[in-house]
C-alpha cells in the first residue's frame, strides 16, 4: 500500500474538507502529520505541512478531481463568477490574510516583539494574475 502526496496544507480544516469531497468521490484518503500540526502550530514548517495522501491507485482520479476543484472559478451568493476589479481574470485565491492597513502592520510588528501569532489579519480576495487584493 503505497501513499502519494496529494497536496499539503497549513490547517486541518482546509485538509479535512478536502479529504471529505475524496471520500464522497470513493477515493481513500489519509491525513499525515495532522495531530502533530494542530497541537503545535510551529511545528508546521519543520514538518512541511498536514500532507493529504491517497493511494497510488487513486491517484490520477484524486489528482483529476483536484484540478477540476480548482478550477472551477468563486462565485458569491447570486452565483455571479468573482473578477477581479483590475484586470478582470477569474484566477483568484480566496480567504487571503492581508496586513496591508495600519491595524495589520501593528498586529505584525506585536508579533515579531512579542513572539507570537498575528492575531490580526484582514481575509480578502487576492487576484493571482495581477496581485491586487479586494
Amino acid at each position: 500500500m503505497n501513499l502519494i502526496t496529494l497536496k499539503t496544507f497549513d490547517n486541518s480544516i482546509d485538509a479535512n474538507m478536502l479529504k471529505c469531497q475524496l471520500e464522497l468521490e470513493g477515493i481513500q484518503s489519509y491525513l499525515k502529520d495532522e495531530n502533530t500540526i494542530t497541537t503545535n502550530p510551529l511545528y508546521n514548517i519543520a514538518l512541511g505541512g498536514i500532507k493529504l495522501q491517497v493511494l497510488e491507485q487513486d491517484y490520477t482520479k484524486a489528482k483529476t478531481y483536484l484540478d477540476q476543484l480548482e478550477n472551477t472559478p468563486y462565485t458569491n451568493q447570486d452565483n455571479d463568477i468573482i473578477h477581479c476589479p483590475k484586470c478582470q481574470s477569474t484566477n483568484i485565491q480566496v480567504g487571503f490574510a492581508s496586513y496591508k492597513n495600519i491595524t495589520g502592520i501593528l498586529s505584525l510588528l506585536t508579533a515579531f516583539v512579542f513572539m507570537i501569532f498575528p492575531f490580526y489579519n484582514k481575509k480578502v480576495y487576492k487576484c493571482m494574475q495581477c496581485d491586487k487584493e479586494f
